[in-house]
């Protein structure tokens, strides 16, 4: 059907606009499962609502478990931080086996518009972590040669993956992402991504001491700006209560190779 295609979406004109308020999360409803029974076993069934949510609960509890330190010191303890990055491939490769493990394009279309509309639930919420890893999985090479399936996905739906896709550009260094992480209030989860830039630039590329042992604010002034966000996000939680089957369901996604979805990609 077209109940998907019928939600709309946000182009990337209007995202860019102040108008995203995260209190808006304290009014969402969604299915929980445990009063339904099973999760459904296509994934396009599942409410997308419910999914963005628990996304956001598990993506909260990583970052909440990452200790400070790894934004001050290349020396720190960085197990918090592979969790996330591991978390962020594994859940790329995910998407990309959700829509290549249907034959029919049609089905796999389906699936396509579904995360579309995930990510920009995810994008409501202010979880721009998750969001890039939604599009991440759409803009994977084994997606984007699906250009049978793609024909069936709805224009508008195409028009907002775009706007999705131009969002969670680095170029620039994530510019765009930055303009709307920077309008956004708390409960919000930053960009595992643009963090990790800006620490990198910060430690790496431009040493805190400069010449003549001269202390570079500029610098010291985007870590203190990274630091206060980053605490900002940990110390404000969502305000969800999980669903324990979707909760677990997303907490235990499956880890997939890139060549067993490569062979998914030119079955008949």
């Amino acid at each position: 059907g077209n109940e998907y295609e019928e939600q709309g979406h946000k182009c990337l004109g209007e995202a860019l606009e102040p108008n995203i308020n995260p209190n808006n999360s304290r009014n969402i409803t969604f299915t929980r499962y445990r009063e339904r029974g099973n999760i459904p076993e296509k994934i396009y069934e599942i409410d997308p609502v419910s999914f963005a949510v628990h996304l956001t609960i598990i993506q909260s509890e990583l970052y909440i478990n990452l200790h400070p330190s790894v934004l001050l010191s290349p020396a720190a303890d960085k197990s918090g931080a592979e969790m996330i990055e591991n978390r962020y491939n594994k859940m790329i490769l995910f998407v990309v086996h959700e829509i290549l493990k249907f034959k029919s394009n049609k089905e796999r279309a389906k699936v396509i518009t579904y995360f579309i509309i995930i990510a920009h639930n995810l994008l409501e919420l202010n979880n721009f972590h998750s969001v890039t890893e939604i599009i991440g999985g759409l803009s994977h090479f084994l997606v984007d040669r699906l250009q049978r399936a793609w024909k069936y996905v709805n224009t508008n739906q195409k028009e907002a993956f775009q706007c999705l896709t131009a969002v969670c550009s680095p170029l620039k260094g994530f510019e765009k992402l930055r303009i709307l992480e920077n309008l956004a209030e708390v409960p919000m989860l930053q960009s595992f991504s643009v963090l990790s830039h800006d620490i990198f630039m910060i430690n790496e590329q431009n040493e805190t001491i400069g010449l003549g042992d001269c202390l570079n604010m500029e610098n010291l002034v985007v870590l203190g700006n990274s630091i206060r966000k980053f605490r900002s996000t940990k110390f404000t939680p969502y305000p969800f209560i999980p669903d324990s089957p979707m909760y677990e369901y997303l907490s235990n996604i499956p880890t997939y190779e890139e060549s067993e979805l490569e062979a998914m990609c030119t079955r008949k």
